[in-house]
Order: C-alpha cells, then sequence, then structure tokens
C-alpha cells in the first residue's frame, strides 16, 4: 500500500492517501547478498508496458508494486541489497502455432514458447537475466523473456533493459504522477476526461461508461492526448 500523504496533503496527521492493489505473482532470487524481485501480472488481453504510458501516468500499476515490494523487503532484510530484476505482464492466452512442416516437435516448442513470452522491462545486467532464465545462452534469444543476448554474454540494447539509474529516474516519473493525480483527486477535479492516443481509448473497456458523465457536448469535458 503506497501512501502518498506526505506529498499530497496539508495535515499527514488528520489526513492520508492510499494506493492498494494486489500482486499477482511475486518471485524473490538470492545470489549472495543481493534478493532479486519480479513482479509478474496476469492480463486476459495481450498488453506491453509502453515507457511514454508509464511517464503520463496510465501504467502506474507495475511501477507501484514493485516499489512497495522493495520497500517492504528492505524494511524485512536491512542488512542485504534488493533489487528489482522484472516488471513484465503475461499474457494468458493458448495461441495456436503452426506445425513446421519437417515434424521438428522442438521448433515447435520454441515456436508456442515465443508467442507465449511475458513482456515488459528487465534488469541490463547479465546475471540477473540469466537468474530470470537459466537456459540463456549467448548469441541467442531467450525463450523466456524479451531479451536478446551477444556473443559475448551481454544483452542487446533495448528500451525494455533498465540499469540502476534508469529504473530509480522511473520510479521517480511515476511517483510524481501519483502525487500529481493525488493532488487533484483532493482539489475536486474529477471532470470526466478520457484519454486517447490514435486507436487507444480508455472508454473501450470501462465498465463505468454509463455512469460516469462523460459527454462530449458538455462544455469543459472531451477527450486528452497528453497531461
Amino acid at each position: 500500500m503506497l501512501d502518498l500523504s506526505p506529498d499530497i496533503v496539508e495535515d499527514p496527521a488528520a489526513e492520508r492517501m492510499y494506493l492498494n492493489g494486489r500482486i499477482d505473482r511475486l518471485d524473490l532470487a538470492g545470489s549472495g547478498n543481493s534478493l532479486y524481485v519480479k513482479i509478474l501480472d496476469y492480463k486476459s488481453g495481450a498488453l506491453d508496458l509502453s515507457l511514454r504510458k508509464m511517464a503520463d501516468g496510465r501504467q502506474l500499476q507495475l511501477m507501484v508494486y514493485m516499489e512497495e515490494v522493495l520497500s517492504w523487503l528492505r524494511q524485512k532484510y536491512p542488512d542485504r541489497a534488493v533489487v528489482p530484476a522484472a516488471l513484465l505482464y503475461y499474457h494468458l492466452s493458448d495461441p495456436f502455432v503452426a506445425e513446421p512442416e519437417d515434424g521438428d516437435h522442438d521448433a515447435l516448442v520454441r515456436s508456442r514458447l515465443g508467442a507465449m513470452k511475458p513482456m515488459g522491462i528487465l534488469s541490463a545486467e547479465p546475471a540477473v537475466l540469466q537468474m530470470l532464465d537459466h537456459g540463456l545462452s549467448s548469441g541467442a534469444n531467450s525463450a523466456y523473456l524479451p531479451v536478446r543476448m551477444k556473443k559475448d554474454g551481454t544483452p542487446y540494447a533495448s528500451p525494455r533493459l533498465f540499469t540502476e539509474a534508469a529504473y530509480r529516474a522511473l520510479w521517480e516519473t511515476s511517483r510524481a504522477v501519483c502525487v500529481r493525480l493525488g493532488r487533484q483527486i483532493l482539489a475536486g477535479n474529477i471532470t470526466a476526461q478520457p484519454f486517447r492516443d490514435g486507436a487507444d481509448n480508455a472508454c473501450t473497456y470501462c465498465p463505468y461508461r454509463e455512469v460516469c458523465g462523460y459527454d462530449p457536448r458538455i462544455p469543459g469535458t472531451g477527450t486528452k492526448t497528453e497531461n
């Protein structure tokens, strides 16, 4: 439960604001004095993490989950270095994969695994990637992760890979968005203004469409394309 009160409310002793959620899957791996954290969120539809959507507040879920887990584990294990390893979405599906003409069963398995890969962002550290996929080999694509390795054992550059500094910058951006939105809520800003980004429309799967009051004909309402 993320406590935003110190950054939002005028009197934290009298008023609090929290973000609450439930993590689908949390994996931990220990190595030496370090503890690595992977968060996996199951989705009924295909979904990928977008750094742009994270920055404008449309994909805060996994970052909030990760930061809360890191805080909890650092309190529980004060003598260990707790490190983010991966933030991933997993599409619960049973994909159809065409059987190779030569009947190669191993190739069929690889194709199926490729179609079921989780999507998201991961640590750029080779040792961490090896813990996430024990079968990861140099010069090959991971069968389980959205990453490809060079022959020297390091990953190819990708926006999916983060360094420690990049992760911290991403979290600071995400937290700033949470604080800004929290302040807007407390200020009474409840204008119906769903986000629209090309074909990506916040109203498409919203179960509250009939009660939210959104109507583009009403002055002051409308969609927004950026924060």
